[in-house]
């Protein structure tokens, strides 16, 4: 978990940080948003 509260996923090293997500879920994801060095995401239902 970030200190915003938002969970954080690496793929390959690369974070992203996805709204709503607890530790240890299995999602799917969409990334929104990329940034130098990481990405934001949100949970697909």
């Amino acid at each position: 978990m970030s200190p915003n509260g938002e969970g954080i996923a690496k793929i390959k090293g690369f974070p992203i940080f996805i709204s709503n997500a607890k530790p240890n879920e299995h999602l799917k994801i969409k990334i929104t948003k990329l940034i130098s060095g990481c990405a934001d995401a949100q949970i697909i239902p």
